[in-house]
């Protein structure tokens, strides 16, 4: 599930997910929540300022064609997906048939691409670069050593069942790869119970 924009409350949320599929109008959304329609039609213009809904009119049988609300792509992003469970069972799945090698590897392989479209002129801007993964990343520099500070683990439930193919094999492989230097070391890390995952790396003449 993408995070929803700021301000967008979980009554919001439900209401969008009244929204997803068909398609509904105001008053219809009111009677299932059994709120005014004025409070339903608040909550979908904040939606649809958020690019999260649209409207279009329908016209059926006599009279004026109603309004009917139903979900952007974006709006369908930001309801719940199974990405994470789906992805932590297939890689469980691989290694119970003995192919954790090949998972490996391509994981590794994943980093690379992924330092390679990430990088840029400087690490500040590799960093924020690579923040579209969901890291939410920011570099420190003092006493002879760059830290990597990242403030959110985007593969935390499969990370907490693989820690080194994700924290190592993954997270880690990108950012040696973004700065160019093996001398990286996990200082830090959210699936071990830290409050955010640090990585330092060394950056001293002679290293």
């Amino acid at each position: 599930m993408r995070n929803p924009p700021r301000g967008i409350s979980s009554a919001s949320l439900r209401v969008l997910e009244l929204v997803a599929g068909e398609g509904v109008t105001a008053a219809q959304i009111a009677r299932i929540l059994g709120v005014r329609v004025s409070a339903v039609r608040k909550h979908l213009e904040k939606l649809e300022k958020h690019g999260l809904v649209r409207h279009v009119f329908v016209r059926r049988g006599v009279g004026r064609p109603r309004k009917v609300y139903m979900a952007t792509e974006q709006g369908i992003e930001t309801l719940p997906k199974l990405y994470s469970e789906f992805l932590l069972e297939l890689i469980n799945r691989l290694a119970s048939i003995g192919l954790g090698d090949k998972v490996e590897a391509v994981v590794s392989s994943m980093a690379r691409d992924i330092a390679l479209k990430s990088a840029s002129k400087d690490i500040e801007s590799s960093i924020e670069n690579l923040n579209i993964y969901g890291f939410m990343g920011s570099v420190r520099k003092a006493n002879g050593s760059l830290e990597i500070i990242s403030r959110n683990c985007p593969l935390l439930k499969i990370a907490k069942n693989h820690y080194d193919l994700i924290c190592m094999k993954f997270h880690t492989e990108i950012l040696k790869n973004l700065v160019g230097s093996d001398r990286i070391h996990l200082a830090e890390c959210i699936v071990r119970g830290d409050l955010l995952c640090r990585h330092r790396i060394d950056v001293t003449k002679g290293s």
